[in-house]
């Protein structure tokens, strides 16, 4: 019923679900109960509550000394493969799941590329199957993970504690948007600046659609205003 859903949703605010979070969970309720009626377990589907306004989250990028002070930090507690595993994600744009996914046959030396195809195979987030190119840096440290089921070893629950702890160490535990994710928006954001076109961009990074990756180069309008001169 309506107050169930409504009950549901204000559980979901007490946990500290975002209004983002809880319009997903709403889509995805509404879309369990469709197929509930398609199978006659649910007679007619209820009104659902209006999706919320959603805040329009801010883009954070690492500057090159918070990169550095980032690996730096990493060596320093003797996390070299967690230093090596962010670098990799700032230079290749890739989600951390992709990354922590990807196998040694998944990474080709010769044409400097590294196949991804998301957890056992199955794809991306998107359900794609893309190619990212790597830097110099990232063929480096790839050349010395040629053994194992996957390339890094790691847990997500390591990676974040020992994110975390960089965090604070710099003195930006108040900075909720220094987080690992904001290792691709350094990615996207670099590339932008550098001059590639949005298109590769997207296709790079496996977005959905060319509106995500258009929030990148409002962080450098010369791109915009180059395109509004051709």
């Amino acid at each position: 019923s309506r107050d169930q859903i409504d009950a549901w949703c204000h559980s979901c605010e007490a946990k500290g679900n975002s209004d983002a979070t809880i319009n997903r969970k709403i889509s995805a309720l509404s879309k369990v109960m469709k197929v509930a009626i398609d199978y006659g377990g649910l007679e007619a589907l209820p009104k659902m509550p209006r999706l919320r306004k959603e805040r329009v989250g801010r883009i954070r990028f690492l500057t090159g000394r918070e990169e550095d002070q980032v690996l730096q930090y990493m060596m320093q507690i003797g996390r070299h493969d967690i230093s090596t595993f962010i670098a990799v994600l700032i230079d290749t744009g890739m989600r951390r799941s992709e990354l922590l996914n990807v196998r040694p046959q998944d990474v080709d030396l010769k044409t400097g590329v590294i196949m991804v195809y998301g957890k056992e195979g199955k794809g991306t987030k998107n359900g794609g199957i893309r190619s990212v190119p790597m830097t110099q840096r990232v063929k480096g440290v790839m050349e010395g993970y040629n053994h194992g089921v996957t390339c890094f070893d790691l847990r997500e629950s390591e990676i974040r504690h020992a994110w975390d702890a960089a965090r604070s160490h710099m003195g930006l535990s108040e900075d909720k948007d220094f987080v690992l994710h904001a290792c691709r928006h350094t990615c996207a954001s670099r590339l932008v600046k550098a001059g590639v076109s949005l298109p590769v961009v997207n296709e790079c990074l496996g977005h959905s659609n060319i509106q995500t990756t258009m929030r990148y180069a409002h962080l450098f309008p010369q791109y915009l205003i180059n395109a509004a001169k051709s």
